[in-house]
């Protein structure tokens, strides 16, 4: 698995760094360290801030799929069904704020520590104790997990292949790489973040996915002419896994 990095505005705490043509930090990764057995250290409350938060942005959780081995870092993910405003599946992380990320010295501190969230037109029906999910929940529980597993961190417009090379998420789809953005198209209070009882702070990446072509146009260009190429294209803030490439 290799992670591909672009830091934008902190490009500057890099220093000798394997670097793509746009200057971006490249970080590659093995197989990492397995998850270990076991439970989270963080203030217990925490569970229950964080579904209170999701509950009033994206109403009554559908349900939540738990992992059925407490591992560390303990990874659910919420599933909100299309109601009030929102005419789509809302997917969210819980857990991976628990552990702060190791980035580097001088990214802030509610950058350190994140959830993840998707925004699904479509998803097939998930049984709360199956063992067999949709596949954009299992992504989102890998890339929770990705961080400790490999001692490193994601932030804003980071990308991750899907494989060396990168292989399609899905069947018939064209998008091979995750792409982490920032909390947009949401409540201002949803994107400034959660603040937990003990003023711990935590943020939210939007998961989204692009293809091959782009990732390597962003490898190029950097992360800001990607995002510009969404602006042209009128990239869709809920996940289309077969729009065609921008590219």
């Amino acid at each position: 698995m290799q992670a591909v990095e672009n830091m934008g505005l902190f490009d500057r705490l890099f220093k000798r760094q394997e670097r793509s043509p746009s200057g971006s930090p490249i970080i590659r990764h093995g197989q990492g360290q397995e998850r270990t057995i076991g439970f989270s250290d963080a203030p217990a409350e925490w569970m229950e801030e964080r579904e209170r938060f999701y509950d009033r942005f994206f109403g009554k959780c559908d349900v939540v799929v738990h992992e059925m081995i407490p591992m560390i870092p303990h990874i659910d993910v919420y599933i909100y069904p299309p109601q009030n405003d929102r005419d789509f599946y809302t997917l969210i992380t819980s857990g991976m704020s628990d552990y702060e990320m190791k980035a580097p010295k001088g990214v802030p501190a509610d950058m350190r520590r994140t959830e993840l969230f998707m925004r699904v037109k479509d998803l097939d029906q998930v049984e709360k104790y199956s063992m067999d999910h949709p596949w954009q929940v299992e992504v989102l529980r890998f890339m929770a997990s990705f961080p400790i597993k490999h001692n490193t961190w994601f932030g804003p417009l980071h990308t991750v292949p899907n494989g060396n090379p990168a292989q399609p998420l899905a069947d018939g789809s064209a998008l091979t790489t995750t792409f982490f953005m920032p909390a947009a198209f949401e409540d201002p209070a949803f994107m400034d973040g959660i603040t937990y009882s003990n003023k711990t702070k935590a943020s939210f990446l939007w998961v989204d996915f692009i293809t091959t072509a782009e990732c390597d146009f962003k490898l190029k260009n950097g992360g800001d002419a990607l995002l510009d190429l969404f602006d042209k294209y009128k990239h869709p803030h809920v996940l289309d896994p077969y729009r065609r490439s921008y590219v």
